[in-house]
């Protein structure tokens, strides 16, 4: 009879732990500390290649030969241009437009030159604009033949950057970083790109991002 009694009594006492051990284990659940952060990157780059819009404008009284004329002068710059080894495919021609200035028939058309070669930037425009071929340069502009791994970069750097805020606030708390809870970059809406700005010769890429990590006592 003493030994049922002391089964039971058993019984009871684990039931009391057991019950307890759940408690304590929803209360810790319940107590759990995040810590979210900001990450700020940037990385600059020089320009390696460039593209030069000229303007062909041509006229005369009669429509038929201002387009003639135009499309002579388009066809004396693209053999200049590839004279001095610029690539058929780097050179975009867009199609003539046709309006009346002062009595007289004015045409005109574009033509883009992908450079390549940034250092011959200079002799391509010279050639470009020599012998009245092309009536004015529209526009020159700076560009990166590739970007993807400066992006990659600087995300990555942002991460870190998020990472050591994160890690010198749960130190100065007594704390330590757990697991990544969320992570998420900050993004633009489709059709506007603030990521990439330039400057002269220099593009500026950007990334932020906020990360929220779990905090222990560990």
């Amino acid at each position: 009879m003493k030994s049922k009694s002391l089964l039971f009594g058993t019984g009871i006492l684990v039931i009391l732990l057991l019950a307890s051990c759940s408690q304590k284990t929803k209360k810790v659940m319940e107590q759990t500390c995040f810590i979210s952060t900001d990450g700020y990157a940037t990385v600059t780059a020089d320009s390696d290649q460039a593209d030069a819009t000229f303007v062909v404008t041509t006229y005369d009284r009669i429509a038929v030969a201002a387009t003639e004329q135009n499309s002579q002068n388009i066809n004396n710059i693209v053999t200049s241009l590839k004279e001095i080894g610029i690539n058929e495919n780097d050179i975009t021609i867009r199609k003539p437009s046709i309006a009346v200035e002062n009595g007289r028939y004015a045409v005109s058309s574009t033509v883009t030159v992908l450079i390549r070669n940034i250092n011959k930037s200079a002799e391509i425009i010279d050639s470009a604009m020599g012998n009245g071929k092309a009536s004015e340069l529209k526009s020159y502009r700076h560009l990166l033949s590739d970007t993807s791994e400066l992006e990659k970069q600087v995300k990555l750097d942002a991460i870190q950057n998020a990472y050591d805020k994160a890690k010198l606030l749960a130190t100065a708390s007594g704390s330590t970083l757990g697991k990544v809870i969320s992570i998420s970059e900050f993004t633009m809406p489709a059709g506007i790109n603030d990521n990439v700005t330039n400057a002269g010769e220099k593009h500026i890429f950007s990334a932020s991002v906020n990360i929220t990590y779990e905090l222990t006592n560990e």
